[in-house]
């Protein structure tokens, strides 16, 4: 499994300050043996998956560390945070792990077909998993809202996540009836400066 950072984190998208312990993935990263890090970091309550590009590029790596964590330690509680391009191997139904999906939209630059896997999406709409859509004018949200409806996500589990023009984010957000998110990670990470030496969180 290729790993580019491992550190002390709290969460800043759903479930907002939660204290845990990130490990982010990449093809860049450095190999370490996935029984050698299930054993290093299940002591931890809350660990999250991450990655620049998409978290499941290693899925039965990704597949095999979470079963692993999760028999170490029946409590504890993984959030992977993915851009929903590849269908999860091996890990549906579990209630220890939550999916947070960044739906890319037009604003991003890239095709339809870069920024969307009909088949992996459908899989996660399945499964505990919040949407998340990084919006800023109308036309990212009335994108994000045909893409809602396309895939009938349900509109608990929607989050616009402003990425300036904040009141109108909000207005809409409310008139669709979807969650507001907002980034908190950075300011909530700022000052800890912690890496690899964090108490597990509780």
């Amino acid at each position: 499994m290729k790993v580019i950072e491992k550190s002390m984190k709290f969460t800043g998208l759903v479930d907002i300050g939660k204290y845990a312990y990130c490990i982010k993935l990449g093809k860049d990263g450095v190999d370490m043996e996935v029984e050698q890090l299930a054993r290093e970091v299940s002591s931890f309550r809350y660990i999250l998956l991450c990655s620049d590009v998409e978290v499941f590029q290693e899925r039965e790596e990704v597949s095999r560390l979470v079963k692993l964590l999760i028999r170490h330690n029946p409590m504890i509680r993984i959030y992977i945070y993915s851009y929903g391009l590849v269908k999860p191997l091996g890990v549906s139904g579990n209630e220890n792990i939550k999916f947070v999906v960044n739906i890319q939209l037009k604003n991003v630059n890239k095709t339809y077909g870069e920024r969307v896997n009909e088949n992996a999406l459908t899989w996660f709409k399945q499964n505990d998993t919040c949407f998340i859509f990084n919006v800023n004018d109308t036309n990212d949200m009335d994108e994000a809202n045909l893409l809602i409806n396309t895939f009938e996500i349900n509109k608990s589990l929607v989050y616009f996540c402003p990425i300036d023009n904040f009141d109108l984010v909000i207005q809409k957000a409310r008139r669709y009836g979807y969650n507001i998110s907002v980034d908190v990670t950075e300011l909530l990470n700022k000052t800890s400066g912690e890496k690899n030496n964090g108490h597990a969180a509780s």
